[in-house]
């Protein structure tokens, strides 16, 4: 990062907490959604309304501490998405069009992520509800969360707009690696849409296209920006496709 002023405790202290958001954002993710909920993969939705509900009713506790965890970790996401959208001012140069739409979808991000957290307790807040509102709540999570693509794909579009194009090559703000890598993030996560049309195979939200695929994505996308952090701000070019690609 190009500073006017030399680098201060806590100016490095920030950024490594920035570095360190999306990391602890999928360790939260992995307590609750694989090791409480063991949602891997999710709850089919074919099942009959009375199956899927007995698949939420027979593990409400471990589910309701799944929820909770996924609530609570909306704030470790946050000082990774304030970097990002910083990053983008300054490659804009000033608060534009970009740095805006940044703040647009990273909020609706956020608040999808907590959503899907409170849909979830919804589902097995009351032991004799309704299978049938059990399945609604549970579809609406996971609609919330695997579905809703189309809010924060924005993210990767403007990331790979500013890495790629508004930034000259000269200036390393964002990685151009990691621009291309948001780049084919953006294009392969559009099959997921898909899943509000299916409830059993590849496009289904427990399928290949709904569930694993994005899932690994997300996964080394995480990873990857935290390396693009590393990399821009602690001068981290040991490796070859590094230097290559910078």
């Amino acid at each position: 990062m190009s500073e006017q002023r030399p680098r201060t405790t806590g100016d490095v202290t920030v950024l490594v907490v920035a570095m360190v958001s999306p990391i602890a954002y999928l360790l939260m993710l992995g307590l609750g959604w694989v090791l409480l909920a063991q949602w891997v993969p999710p709850v089919s939705p074919a099942l009959s309304t009375r199956a899927y509900a007995d698949e939420f009713l027979d593990h409400r506790s471990q589910i309701m501490g799944a929820a909770v965890v996924l609530m609570i970790s909306t704030m470790t996401i946050m000082p990774f998405m304030g970097y990002l959208t910083t990053a983008v001012r300054r490659i804009e140069g000033r608060s534009g069009l970009l740095a805006m739409v940044m703040v647009i979808s990273s909020t609706a991000f956020i608040t999808l992520n907590f959503l899907t957290g409170a849909a979830f307790a919804l589902a097995v807040f009351r032991p004799d509800r309704d299978p049938g509102l059990v399945q609604f709540a549970g579809d609406a999570g996971y609609f919330l969360f695997l579905g809703g693509t189309p809010t924060f794909l924005l993210i990767f579009a403007v990331l790979a707009y500013a890495g790629l194009v508004v930034q000259g090559r000269n200036t390393v703000i964002l990685p151009r690696w990691l621009g291309w890598g948001c780049a084919l993030t953006l294009m392969l996560f559009l099959p997921e849409i898909m899943l509000f049309f299916f409830r059993s195979g590849p496009f289904a939200y427990d399928g290949l296209f709904g569930f694993w695929i994005p899932t690994a994505i997300f996964i080394a996308d995480m990873l990857g920006i935290t390396v693009a952090i590393w990399q821009v701000e602690f001068g981290f070019r040991g490796l070859p496709f590094v230097r290559r690609f910078a």
